[in-house]
């Protein structure tokens, strides 16, 4: 049963981690923030699909800013009860210091929770809600993702294109160069002007005026066709769109999911790839690490008497950005074989179970 002091500890987290979650989240969207607003300033896409494709994106981005959060939480908690020598009078009123330990494991427990939800439920279905949303926006105006003075895709195809001015309004486009590999064929299209229609849901249909197509054959390098034309169409499938079309990839799987498939090509007698281990296990590394970051901002927490706030602040940082780093390089490690997944994953929660000891003995000094 919590009494009132452990339900004020538990106050005090979940006030800190509402301000360190709202924070830190905002943080990671600001960086974001250009593309959205260019979005709408620039591509003329409508606003409410602009804050659409936000609020798809945030549950991705909270799945990272909820560890982040729960260890400045914790510093925070533990900083303001020390500072004000609230830990020594709970001491002095007879509570020992697992009493006061209690509130912050049930948080980091909660987190712990909260954070494998997120990513198993919520941000793998939002993922796909914001690719579909995108592809959808995309297809409507194929000019979005194409900017001027330099090559891009064109969506649904090997093609890359290049154009000097780019009229988003209109979806029209001057100066246009095509590099298009067909096969043993590479065909550059040169033209002076086009623009893109929508005859149909999953279609698009680039017309170009006023140009010529350079034919080369890899088998017959030296011989070169050029072809002149007025007006030349191409036709661009669109992907991604209908829910039947759609493939997910393992950022939109759960654990259930990816653990089904895993076992599936057992059964079949087929290899598993790496960044199936990979994806599962990150599914399970990342909320606990929740935990193991409570333990490490009890230790900074506690030490800010002695530390001061920037040191512990800045060690926090360091923590956090340690962690991130091993993850990241443990997860293209792991796909490549070059680590066994499991360890390629779990590394950065060995590590963070290394720095609670060292943090701990070095509290003690």
């Amino acid at each position: 049963m919590i009494n009132s002091v452990q339900s004020y500890i538990l106050r005090l987290c979940f006030q800190s981690f509402l301000v360190s979650f709202s924070f830190f989240t905002f943080l990671f969207v600001v960086q974001q923030l250009d593309i959205y607003v260019q979005m709408v300033v620039e591509k003329h896409i409508p606003l409410l699909k602009v804050l659409t494709l936000v609020s798809y994106m945030i549950p991705f981005i909270a799945s990272m800013t909820l560890p982040i959060a729960v260890l400045f939480t914790v510093v925070l908690v533990f900083s303001q009860l020390s500072a004000n020598s609230e830990v020594i009078a709970m001491r002095a009123c007879g509570f020992s210091f697992f009493d006061i330990l209690k509130p912050i494991f049930y948080f980091g427990i909660f987190t712990m929770i909260l954070t494998f939800v997120f990513m198993n439920f919520i941000m793998n279905e939002t993922n796909i809600e914001f690719k579909k949303l995108y592809a959808s926006i995309s297809q409507r105006n194929p000019t979005l993702n194409i900017h001027e003075r330099n090559f891009d895709r064109i969506p649904g195809t090997d093609r890359q294109i290049s154009t000097l001015k780019v009229n988003t309004l209109n979806q029209s486009m001057e100066s246009i160069i095509i590099f298009d590999y067909s096969g043993s064929r590479i065909n550059i299209v040169f033209s002076k002007n086009g623009f893109w229609t929508n005859p149909s849901q999953n279609q698009n249909n680039l017309i170009l005026n006023d140009g010529n197509i350079v034919t080369i054959n890899s088998d017959s390098p030296n011989v070169i066709q050029n072809t002149t034309f007025k007006t030349a169409e191409y036709y661009v499938k669109m992907v991604g769109i209908t829910e039947r079309s759609f493939v997910k990839t393992l950022d939109e799987k759960g654990i259930v999911e990816i653990y089904k498939e895993i076992n599936e090509k057992k059964a079949k007698n087929q290899p598993v790839p790496n960044n199936y281990y990979v994806a599962f296990n990150k599914l399970i590394a990342v909320p606990i690490s929740c935990l193991l970051f409570v333990i490490i901002g009890v230790s900074l927490g506690t030490s800010f008497h002695r530390a001061g706030k920037g040191e512990s602040y800045g060690l926090a940082v360091f923590v956090v950005f340690l962690f991130y780093v091993l993850l990241q390089s443990g997860q293209v490690l792991g796909t490549k074989g070059y680590i066994h997944p499991f360890l390629a994953i779990w590394l950065a929660n060995i590590v963070l179970a290394v720095l609670t000891v060292i943090f701990h003995f070095v509290k003690k000094v």
